[in-house]
């Protein structure tokens, strides 16, 4: 009865074993689920923005950082920066970070704008509108643009870039409809209104 009770306590002693490393193994995630390691950074570039353009198609997919991974060695860090509907007054932008230990699975999403919100500048009168993204989301808030977009029949197209005007840095966006267009001056600290032409 003894061997038999010590050879019971020795099978739930390994499946207990088993059971903790396949859970250690799904929390932290087997390298072999990612990507392949020593990767060139061209190569890892290339499979990321692969897949972002399955994932969103038509996006405006940016590269802002690529660096090789502090905790897992011959892999790579990636911070992206993907805009859906670039050209749209209101584009949905977020920054996904990925490190490719992981595989293709991003780590972190920031959003930075998203139904004309720029999600920074809420609560924050002196927020710097740094991307083409912030200032059209930010641009299209004023009644002026708000009533050229919706008096538009046609494809609107709206983009932006930056600019000096006044002494001011400043983004240009342009909102284009048809053969009509509209430019937008809005100043990069805080968003505000410079002008309109």
């Amino acid at each position: 009865m003894k061997k038999k009770n010590m050879k019971i306590a020795r099978i739930l002693l390994i499946f207990f074993i088993l059971i903790i490393l396949i859970a250690l193994l799904i929390i932290i995630k087997i390298p072999s689920l990612g990507l392949p390691k020593n990767l060139t950074r061209e190569e890892t570039i290339s499979m990321i923005n692969s897949s972002l353009q399955q994932a969103y198609k038509n996006a405006r997919i940016e590269f802002v950082s690529i660096n090789s991974s502090k905790l897992h060695p011959g892999y790579w860090e990636v911070n992206v920066v993907v805009s859906k509907y670039p050209n749209s007054p209101c584009p949905e932008t977020f920054v996904l970070e990925y490190d490719t230990f992981y595989g293709l699975d991003w780590k972190i999403q920031n959003n930075l704008t998203r139904d004309c919100i720029v999600f920074g500048a809420q609560n924050n009168t002196n927020y710097i509108y740094g991307r083409r993204e912030e200032a059209m989301s930010r641009a299209s808030q004023f009644d002026l643009v708000k009533s050229f977009i919706k008096n538009c029949n046609q494809s609107l197209y709206v983009d932006a870039a930056p600019t000096l005007k006044n002494s001011t840095n400043a983004w240009d966006v342009i909102y284009v409809c048809g053969v009509k267009a509209l430019h937008v001056f809005i100043s990069q600290k805080g968003g505000e209104l410079i002008s309109t032409s």
